[in-house]
Protein backbone atom coordinates (compact mmCIF):
# COMPACT_ATOMS: atom_id res chain seq x y z
CA UNK A 1 0.00 0.00 0.00
CA UNK A 2 1.60 3.33 -0.97
CA UNK A 3 0.46 6.64 0.22
CA UNK A 4 1.74 8.93 -2.21
CA UNK A 5 -1.86 9.43 -3.43
CA UNK A 6 -3.01 10.97 -0.48
CA UNK A 7 -3.11 14.71 0.50
CA UNK A 8 -0.97 15.46 2.73
CA UNK A 9 0.66 12.16 3.55
CA UNK A 10 4.25 13.02 2.42
CA UNK A 11 6.46 15.71 4.33
CA UNK A 12 7.02 19.11 2.55
CA UNK A 13 9.79 20.07 0.84
CA UNK A 14 12.63 21.60 2.66
CA UNK A 15 13.05 24.79 2.91
CA UNK A 16 15.84 26.89 0.67
CA UNK A 17 16.74 30.82 1.29
CA UNK A 18 17.02 32.63 -1.59
CA UNK A 19 19.78 34.41 -1.03
CA UNK A 20 22.59 33.58 1.84
CA UNK A 21 22.52 34.62 5.15
CA UNK A 22 25.34 36.79 6.52
CA UNK A 23 25.08 36.82 10.34
CA UNK A 24 27.24 38.94 10.55
CA UNK A 25 25.88 41.80 8.51
CA UNK A 26 23.69 44.12 10.99
CA UNK A 27 22.50 46.55 7.64
CA UNK A 28 18.76 46.17 8.45
CA UNK A 29 19.89 48.23 12.29
CA UNK A 30 22.74 50.44 10.66
CA UNK A 31 21.66 51.47 7.45
CA UNK A 32 20.03 54.90 6.96
CA UNK A 33 16.58 54.82 7.78
CA UNK A 34 13.76 56.28 5.97
CA UNK A 35 13.05 59.91 6.39
CA UNK A 36 10.29 61.93 5.47
CA UNK A 37 10.54 65.62 4.49
CA UNK A 38 6.91 66.24 5.80
CA UNK A 39 6.70 68.64 8.97
CA UNK A 40 3.64 68.46 11.08
CA UNK A 41 2.68 69.41 14.61
CA UNK A 42 0.35 67.04 16.26
CA UNK A 43 -0.70 69.79 18.65
CA UNK A 44 -1.76 72.44 16.05
CA UNK A 45 -2.44 70.53 12.87
CA UNK A 46 -2.88 72.46 9.86
CA UNK A 47 -5.12 71.18 7.06
CA UNK A 48 -5.45 72.57 3.31
CA UNK A 49 -9.24 72.94 1.98
CA UNK A 50 -10.66 73.71 -0.94
CA UNK A 51 -12.94 77.47 -0.44
CA UNK A 52 -15.79 77.89 -2.46
CA UNK A 53 -14.05 79.43 -5.27
CA UNK A 54 -11.74 76.02 -5.54
CA UNK A 55 -8.53 77.60 -4.24
CA UNK A 56 -6.27 76.32 -1.71
CA UNK A 57 -6.93 77.60 2.18
CA UNK A 58 -4.61 76.51 4.83
CA UNK A 59 -6.81 76.70 8.12
CA UNK A 60 -5.21 75.97 11.65
CA UNK A 61 -8.10 76.18 14.41
CA UNK A 62 -10.78 73.73 13.65
CA UNK A 63 -13.16 72.69 16.64
CA UNK A 64 -12.22 70.15 18.60
CA UNK A 65 -9.04 69.43 17.04
CA UNK A 66 -6.70 70.83 19.98
CA UNK A 67 -6.99 68.62 23.21
CA UNK A 68 -8.31 70.55 26.27
CA UNK A 69 -6.06 72.15 28.62
CA UNK A 70 -5.12 70.98 31.86
CA UNK A 71 -7.54 71.38 34.69
CA UNK A 72 -6.41 74.01 36.93
CA UNK A 73 -4.35 72.83 40.30
CA UNK A 74 -5.63 73.18 44.06
CA UNK A 75 -3.11 74.13 46.52
CA UNK A 76 -3.24 71.90 49.12
CA UNK A 77 -2.61 73.14 52.55
CA UNK A 78 -1.03 70.06 55.31
CA UNK A 79 -1.22 70.75 58.64
CA UNK A 80 0.86 68.19 59.49
CA UNK A 81 3.82 70.01 61.93
CA UNK A 82 7.02 68.20 62.29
Amino acid sequence: MKTGDIEGSSPRPVYMRKTQYDSFNYNDITKAKFVSSRHTNPLLPTYTVRDQDGKAVETQQIEGSNPKPLPKREEVHSQLAT
